[in-house]
């Protein structure tokens, strides 16, 4: 671009030297004419004197047109000048300015891939809460269906412990009818064997339950003050 304004900057100077030059030689036919004047006139000398201050003025205005246009090339070669160290600068910055534009690019890959890392670590996150809020949720369940089996299984103690209770009652019926059945039957003459702590009497002192019993007495049923005979040895 410098260039070719400089190539027409020169095209330009060389056209005003040629018109300079087309000015200049117009002078000697100015001149001629002038000596052709003299010689009519026969006034050699003045037109000698005429013809020299002529040339000395064309001689003159050139070397004025010379240095003027030589100090405009000057002028424009040094604003050139100029104008190279501006664009080198501008380079220079431009070689700067797209090295800070790849280190930022890189910058800007290194921040986007961090980002896709958070991103993947949050749906995991997310994926994990979903997971324990599942398993929260069959917990609570399993809990509900360890209450109910609580419940049930209280219903059914409860069940067994009546049940229980009514065959123990009925056990204890069924022993004291047996009881005055015998004491019915035996009257007073049978002989007992019992404890002061114990709530039944024996029929043996050789019975099992009675290897540990320190204090054994021995008498009749109504004696014994017991309602009832033991299991083992009854």
């Amino acid at each position: 671009m410098l260039d070719e304004e400089e190539k027409e900057q020169v095209e330009t100077q060389l056209a005003n030297d040629a018109a300079d030059g087309e000015a200049a030689s117009s002078q000697p036919s100015k001149a001629g004419g002038i000596r052709q004047w003299c010689a009519d006139n026969k006034k050699p000398f003045a037109a000698i004197i005429m013809l020299s201050v002529l040339l000395v003025a064309s001689i003159a205005a050139g070397c004025i047109v010379y240095t003027a246009e030589h100090n405009a090339l000057a002028s424009v070669n040094e604003e050139c000048a100029e104008l190279r160290v501006d664009l080198d600068e501008a380079n220079a910055k431009i070689a700067s300015l797209q090295k800070s534009n790849k280190e930022l690019e890189g910058k800007l890959s290194s921040a986007e891939k961090e980002r896709d890392s958070f991103k993947a670590e949050v749906g995991g996150y997310q994926d994990q809460q979903a997971t324990i809020a599942d398993e929260k949720a069959k917990l609570e369940d399993l809990h509900a269906q360890l209450d109910a089996l609580q419940a049930e299984r209280d219903s059914l103690q409860e069940q067994i412990d009546a049940k229980k209770l009514a065959e123990e009652k009925a056990a204890q019926e069924k022993e004291q009818r047996r009881i005055e059945k015998e004491s019915k039957s035996a009257g007073n003459s049978q002989i007992v064997y019992w404890v002061s702590g114990g709530k039944v009497y024996h029929t043996t002192p050789d019975c099992p339950t009675l290897k540990r019993s320190s204090g054994i007495h021995s008498g009749s049923i109504s004696a014994s003050g017991k309602s009832r005979c033991c299991k083992v040895c009854g």
